[in-house]
């Protein structure tokens, strides 16, 4: 026995790593495939300068520099187990040599060297190959249209857009050489106001007109002032009419005719509505000390005093009042009379 495995112990020791070594070798060149997901970098630094590229799928979805390609990897077994595949990434050249006018299009094939492989792997990725879109921009001054209706979302209760105004109105952008040689304006986007009771201001964005985007310059920005006012809301009440004076005076008052009269509320309407109608009156100011009294009983009319409807100073210059709105201005009167003064 102890012959059987000592005999020709040379001979069975090279037969033993030349079968390693066949095996090693059958291994090593035995074909294998890993799929594989990879992060798209397109390389845009070789393009013309002026030039903007967009590269889309065949079937024109856009690849954004980060977007996810699917393949898988083929070669030797060796080689591919020995790849690391994690965090691959898919870096094709665009060559702006190849641009031969103000816009067109190109198409490339994905191939392993846009993926950094070795010669041995070969590669099989999703999509195959890619569409390039290049478009020559060159800048001009633009007009920004900001209009009252562009605006998104509705204001609080009682008010509306008084103005939009863009700040400054002009500003430089880049615009494709051909499809925008004729541009001269362009309309804000709408910001959105929903809710605001004050003047607001935006961030300035432009709406890309219909076919092209337009692209900003560094350092061109603006801003959007979004201006709002009360919306007109009016209410018509009928009130008792007061008057008021010096004390020793106000017993020589007396209201003839009419002792109510109608006001007319023009302002917010969050504030006219908050007005309640039996906490209202009109008052009519007499300035006239005890001594300035007439000798004899004299009539007066509403125009010869100074009236007023609101004492809240918070309301003051808020709300438009007019009295007695269903009369002529000139008949808007009511009858005071003013007794003579009492005898010392």
């Amino acid at each position: 026995m102890k012959q059987f495995f000592l005999g020709n112990l040379g001979t069975k020791v090279m037969a033993l790593a030349l079968a390693v070594l066949l095996w090693i070798y059958i291994y090593s060149r035995e074909t294998a495939e890993k799929s594989f997901t990879a992060s798209f970098h397109p390389n845009l630094s070789v393009a013309q300068e002026g030039y903007f590229v967009t590269v889309l799928a065949p079937e024109g979805t856009r690849l954004s520099p980060g977007s996810r390609v699917s393949g898988r990897v083929i070669g030797p077994r060796g080689k591919i187990e020995a790849q690391r595949l994690q965090g691959l990434r898919c870096e094709p050249s665009v060559d702006g040599a190849a641009f031969q006018d103000d816009s067109g299009e190109l198409t490339r094939d994905l191939t392993r060297q846009d993926f950094g492989l070795p010669d041995e792997i070969s590669v099989e990725v999703e999509p195959p190959r890619v569409r390039i879109l290049y478009e020559r921009y060159v800048e001009k001054e633009i007009e920004i249209l900001a209009e009252a209706s562009a605006v998104s979302g509705r204001p609080a209760r009682g008010y509306q857009v008084k103005e939009i105004v863009a700040l400054p109105a002009r500003i430089r952008v880049r615009v494709p050489a051909k499809s925008g040689k004729d541009l001269s304006v362009l309309r804000i986007a709408a910001p959105s106001i929903e809710g605001l009771s004050e003047t607001q201001v935006f961030p300035g964005l432009v709406e890309d007109p219909p076919g092209f985007e337009v692209r900003r310059v560094p350092g061109q920005n603006f801003t959007i002032q979004v201006s709002l006012e009360p919306t007109p809301f009016s209410r018509t009440l009928t009130v008792p009419l007061h008057v008021e004076g010096a004390p020793d005076v106000l017993p020589r008052v007396r209201l003839d005719d009419p002792l109510e009269v109608g006001v007319l509320l023009e302002g917010p309407q969050h504030l006219v509505e908050s007005l309640k109608e039996d906490e209202l009156r009109v008052f009519v100011a007499i300035p006239l000390g005890s001594r300035e009294l007439p000798a004899n009983e004299e009539q007066r009319k509403l125009k010869d005093f100074r009236h007023y409807f609101v004492r809240e100073p918070a309301l003051r210059g808020r709300i438009k009042v007019t009295v007695m709105p269903e009369r002529q201005v000139e008949n808007r009167e009511a009858r005071i009379t003013l007794l003579p003064a009492k005898a010392p």
